[in-house]
């Protein structure tokens, strides 16, 4: 078996998996480092399962963001939060383009684990519906609570290859 650890990172491959999270460019450690401390903010008082995200934008602005479930129904995922913040926040760029996406998460009281999370189906195609409007990739950053595994996406559409929408132009905005 080839230890990834000895696999440089290169941000042009579409997809990267690393067995710990010390391999990684400090950027992509550092937003996987603020996702973890998104997640102390999360709330889940069903599933105990808590996510933290952390996005960064080309301006390189740090923007964090934690599920809330208020009921056993009505999740608000830490990704699509994350969005609402990063778009909403006073001092957001007027035109948000996101460079790169975090997310980290576990059962309630796990400070280390080792499998990585993945958006869920929804998220994939909100990531993916920001992707095709702002006309450019986010690279999306699949780490566990530990020292690793960690998987690189180049952009969101490689978690999401049939997404609605690819068949679409972008919207334009209008002032």
């Amino acid at each position: 078996m080839i230890d990834l650890v000895d696999i440089p990172y290169k941000e042009e491959d579409p997809v990267q998996n690393f067995n710990r999270i010390e391999s990684l460019p400090s950027a992509l450690y550092d937003l996987i480092e603020e996702a973890k401390l998104a997640r102390e903010r999360a709330e889940a008082r069903f599933s105990g399962f808590l996510v933290g995200a952390a996005l960064e934008t080309k301006e390189g602005q740090i923007f964090h963001g934690s599920n809330f479930e208020p009921s056993n129904a009505d999740t608000t995922c830490a990704e699509r939060s994350l969005l609402c913040v990063a778009r909403d926040a006073r001092d957001a760029p007027e035109h948000l383009v996101i460079r790169r996406i975090a997310i980290v998460g576990g059962p309630q009281g796990q400070i280390r684990g080792n499998t990585t999370l993945t958006p869920c189906g929804r998220c994939r195609q909100v990531l993916f519906d920001h992707e095709v409007t702002q006309k450019s990739d986010i690279q999306v950053i699949c780490a566990t609570l530990g020292d690793g595994p960690v998987q690189v996406f180049s952009n969101a559409r490689l978690l999401i290859p049939f997404a609605f929408g690819t068949e679409l132009e972008p919207p334009t905005r209008s002032r």
